[in-house]
């Protein structure tokens, strides 16, 4: 496996992820797909009942909804920051069109600008690009997402 940690901060939050070696499970990745098409018209970000708001705790998720969440939160940071990224978000795209799932962009623009959804400032990429790590490939966002090796790390400096 390998460690994305970017750097370390005096910050009160500080994530990172880490990323499986690449193995994808198609199993895992069909599955959530299949399950995604059946709930929604159009799928959307922050409705699945998973973490949503990254900040201060210390944690440690491999779900496949918490990952998703956070790639979305990290994916709408790129493109509406001075960074104006779009590959983050035509990534997460091309995977849920690639299942015939069309995304709420809307709902996800809404979500974020309400602070329903949020990444603590040191936690987002905005801050540090390397937290876009997972947007290198579709293989390694699906390795992130999908393989329960892969997990989001959260937490903070306080102590």
């Amino acid at each position: 496996m390998k460690i994305r940690s970017g750097f370390v901060s005096n910050s009160s939050s500080s994530s990172f992820v880490v990323v499986s070696d690449g193995t994808l499970d198609q199993k895992t990745e069909d599955a959530f797909m299949e399950s995604i098409r059946k709930k929604y018209v159009k799928f959307v970000p922050f409705q699945n009942g998973a973490k949503c708001k990254f900040g201060w705790e210390e944690k440690e998720y491999n779900d496949v909804d918490t990952k998703l969440n956070w790639a979305f939160l990290q994916a709408y940071y790129a493109k509406k920051s001075r960074m104006a990224n779009e590959k983050p978000l035509a990534l997460l795209r091309l995977l849920f069109k690639s299942h015939r799932i069309d995304i709420d962009e809307c709902a996800l623009n809404k979500a974020v600008d309400s602070d329903l959804a949020y990444i603590d400032h040191q936690s987002c990429c905005y801050e540090n690009e390397r937290h876009l790590d997972i947007f290198k490939s579709s293989v390694k966002l699906r390795s992130f997402l999908f393989d329960s090796r892969s997990r989001l790390v959260t937490g903070n400096d306080n102590e």
